[in-house]
């Protein structure tokens, strides 16, 4: 999500995450490394095919792992990738990392903010069933 995000305000050049996805679909070997191969990038700050990618700081990508997916579930992420995320609450993404961390590891209290959604543009929503 945090890269659908990224590209949308341009931290990351427009469509990469989607490309990224979408050119690793046909290819069993690839869906997974292909996107493994773009959060390095991420945590160094590094060129990435045509595009210079900055260095996101926080270590969220300084040892991450992918899984691999199949045709159905990557239609989803392209799907998901087609919203609108530049209007999402930065914030929400600690928030999400939090609750998959154990207890031990969780602040005691999380901020939450929220702010409005700029005219014309849609929050992502869920797929229907």
């Amino acid at each position: 999500m945090f890269c659908m995000f990224a590209e949308d305000i341009e931290l990351l050049p427009v469509e990469l995450f989607t490309r990224t996805v979408a050119n690793a679909k046909n290819d069993p070997a690839r869906p997974s490394k292909l996107p493994m191969n773009l959060f390095d990038f991420m945590a160094r700050g590094e060129l990435f095919g045509a595009g210079q990618i900055a260095c996101f700081n926080g270590r969220l990508f300084a040892d991450c792992k992918t899984i691999d997916l199949k045709p159905a579930e990557i239609d989803e992420i392209l799907a998901a990738a087609r919203c609108d995320w530049s209007a999402t609450e930065p914030s929400i993404f600690g928030t999400l990392f939090e609750r998959g961390l154990p207890p031990l590891f969780v602040p005691a209290h999380t901020p939450s903010a929220s702010r409005p959604v700029p005219s014309g543009k849609a929050r992502p929503s869920a797929p229907a069933e």
